[in-house]
C-alpha cells in the first residue's frame, strides 16, 4: 500500500467573499508620499504613519492620517530608521491621542526602480513590530516606486491578532473620492453653452 503525505507547501488563505477591508489615506498623506517618491532618487527612504482602524459591520477601514519622515541611514538597497527617532514620534503621537493607544501603525518606504515586491529584508522588518504582549493588533507596510510611467504603491496588512498578512490591500484617497463625486455632480447638473 502506498502512503500519501501532507501537501508540502504552507497553508494558503483564500477569501470566500470579496475582501471589503480598505486602507484610506487623506489627500495630504497621498501628496506627502508622492513628494517622497519624487525626491528619493535611487535611494530607499522610509517613513512612519499614524493609523486609526474603524469597524463598519464586517468591514474594517484603516485610515492613514499623517506620515513623518525620520532620521535614517539610506542606500539604494535598504533604509534603517533611527530607533530614537521612532521612539520620539511614537511618544508624540501617543500623547496627541491622550496617552491611549499608539497610533504609529504604518511603515512606508520606497524601492528604487519600478518594483513594489517586498524583499526578504522588508518581510523581516515586520517581525520587529512583534513585542510579546505589546504587539500591536495590526501594522501596515507600504512599498512605493516610480515605475516607468506611473508611481506605484502596494500595501500589506499584518493582522497580528489573527496571525495573517494580506498583500495587495485595496486602497483609496479620501479627498480624491470626494473630488470625483463633485466632478460627477457638476457633469450631471451643469450645462455649458
Amino acid at each position: 500500500m502506498k502512503l500519501w503525505l501532507p501537501y508540502p507547501n504552507p497553508p494558503a488563505v483564500d477569501f470566500i467573499t470579496p475582501l471589503t477591508d480598505l486602507i484610506v489615506m487623506s489627500w495630504r498623506v497621498y501628496q506627502d508620499i508622492h513628494h517622497v517618491i519624487n525626491e528619493c532618487g535611487r535611494q530607499e527612504l522610509s517613513w512612519l504613519g499614524k493609523v486609526v482602524k474603524t469597524d463598519e459591520g464586517r468591514r474594517s477601514i484603516y485610515y492613514i492620517s499623517a506620515i513623518r519622515l525620520l532620521e535614517q541611514r539610506s542606500s539604494s538597497v535598504h533604509t534603517r530608521l533611527d530607533p530614537a527617532a521612532i521612539a520620539q514620534v511614537a511618544h508624540e503621537w501617543i500623547m496627541e491621542e491622550g496617552g491611549k493607544d499608539n497610533p504609529c501603525r504604518f511603515w512606508g518606504h520606497t524601492h528604487p526602480g519600478s518594483c513594489t515586491e517586498p524583499s526578504s529584508q522588508d518581510d523581516a522588518q515586520m517581525q520587529h513590530f512583534i513585542h510579546g504582549k505589546f504587539t500591536p493588533p495590526f501594522y501596515i507596510r507600504g512599498i512605493f516606486s516610480k515605475g516607468s510611467q506611473h508611481y506605484h504603491g502596494e500595501f500589506t496588512l499584518y493582522d497580528y491578532q489573527r496571525g495573517i498578512k494580506i498583500r495587495h490591500m485595496p486602497w483609496e484617497v479620501e479627498d480624491r473620492t470626494r473630488q470625483q463625486k463633485w466632478t460627477r455632480r457638476i457633469a450631471r447638473r451643469v450645462r455649458t453653452s
